[in-house]
């Protein structure tokens, strides 16, 4: 009896914190030679700067998968002996989801110092692979007007989404009032959308339909929403604040 009543003690004083899911995404892709077009295996594939994500290294026909990562803005790096380094930048990575980038050409280089080749991604407007989701990003509604209201935001920008008689929710392609969820940042969000300011959302995704596995209880739509990171809003503020004083001195702004 004392042993049992010690143990309750212990249990007692440990706090138990739970830990909130998190939604991560994977970048897919293939890296292959510019010439030949044929796949550059073991190539080595790294997030960059060195130590901000994952790194992995291409099969034998040049496909790789890095994952898991946090939803983000990724800068890749590729590189393999005889090719100049490439690095591929502005890769947006949604929770939940995979951002594939398709063909990366590596050139092959037989010089001694290293070379670097910069590129920007370009992210599709519809992904092909999964076309139930559609996804909108922070630079793409900083400028709606409606931005202020996560709610009138997805209404105008995903098509099939409509308000509930009481606007509090979404009702997607005609389902039920309450049939819908938020997720924010992974976690399960019922009924009306608050405390979510829109300054603070890196990332919108919307399914109307063929909802992932883990969403099977859900039967009309869930948004999916990633809010920014601290590093991200510190960025963001800073650019606004150079902005400012660019606007103020009278320099041009392009």
């Amino acid at each position: 009896m004392r042993k049992i009543i010690l143990l309750s003690a212990l249990l007692g004083a440990v706090p138990f914190t739970t830990t909130p899911a998190q939604n991560l995404g994977e970048i897919h892709g293939r890296v292959v030679d510019v010439g030949t077009k044929e796949g550059v295996a073991f190539a080595s594939v790294t997030t960059w700067p060195s130590g901000s994500g994952p790194a992995t290294e291409t099969d034998i026909d040049g496909r790789f998968k890095l994952k898991p990562l946090e939803p983000g803005t990724y800068t890749l790096r590729f590189s393999f002996t005889g090719y100049n380094t490439l690095e591929l930048a502005r890769i947006e990575v949604n929770g939940d989801n995979i951002t594939r980038i398709g063909e990366v050409t590596m050139e092959g280089n037989q010089l001694p110092d290293l070379v670097i080749v910069y590129q920007r991604f370009e992210r599709p407007l519809i992904d092909v692979v999964n076309p139930a989701v559609n996804t909108l990003l922070a630079a793409e509604f900083e400028r709606d007007p409606n931005r202020k209201n996560p709610t009138d935001m997805i209404v105008k920008n995903f098509p099939g989404v409509t308000k509930s008689r009481d606007g509090e929710s979404l009702i997607f392609r005609g389902s039920r009032e309450g049939s819908m969820a938020y997720y924010v940042d992974g976690v399960k969000v019922t009924g009306k959308l608050s405390g979510v300011p829109s300054s603070g959302i890196r990332s919108i995704s919307v399914y109307t339909g063929a909802l992932p596995a883990r969403y099977g209880d859900i039967t009309g739509g869930v948004v999916v929403i990633d809010t920014k990171t601290y590093q991200e809003e510190w960025a963001r503020r800073k650019i606004d604040a150079e902005r400012e004083t660019l606007t103020t001195s009278g320099t041009a702004i392009e």
